[in-house]
C-alpha cells in the first residue's frame, strides 16, 4: 500500500500546473461559474466575475425555462393515457370470477 500512495502523491505534487489549468477552464462553464465568483472577486478581477455572473445567471434562467415548459407538458399531456376497452376475457385478468367458489354455494349470496 506504500508505494501506491507514495505514487499517487507523486503524481498530485507533479499535476499543480494541470489542475490549475483545469480549474481555470471549468471556472467558465455553466456549472463552475457561479463557484469561482468569490475567488475572483477577492483577486480583484471585477470584469470576469461579472461575465462568470452573467453565465451563471443565464444557467440558471435556462434552467428555470425548461423546468416550466416541461412541467406544462406534462400537466397537459400525460405520459400514458389508459383505455376502457376490455375484451371478452378481461374478466380474467382482474381478479374477478363469473362464478362463485363452492365454498359459498351452501351459503348463498
Amino acid at each position: 500500500m506504500g508505494p501506491i500512495v507514495t505514487g499517487v502523491a507523486e503524481g498530485i505534487a507533479g499535476s499543480g500546473d494541470f489542475l490549475t489549468a483545469l480549474a481555470r477552464t471549468l471556472s467558465w462553464t455553466p456549472a463552475g461559474a457561479a463557484w469561482s465568483l468569490g475567488g475572483d472577486l477577492a483577486v480583484g478581477s471585477y470584469g470576469a466575475a461579472g461575465l462568470k455572473f452573467l453565465i451563471a445567471l443565464g444557467t440558471l434562467a435556462g434552467l428555470a425555462l425548461c423546468w416550466k415548459l416541461l412541467l406544462q407538458r406534462a400537466l397537459v399531456t400525460p405520459p400514458y393515457a389508459g383505455t376502457s376497452k376490455r375484451g371478452p376475457a378481461a374478466w380474467a385478468f382482474s381478479g374477478c370470477s363469473r362464478r362463485r367458489p363452492p365454498a359459498r354455494w351452501r351459503r348463498g349470496p
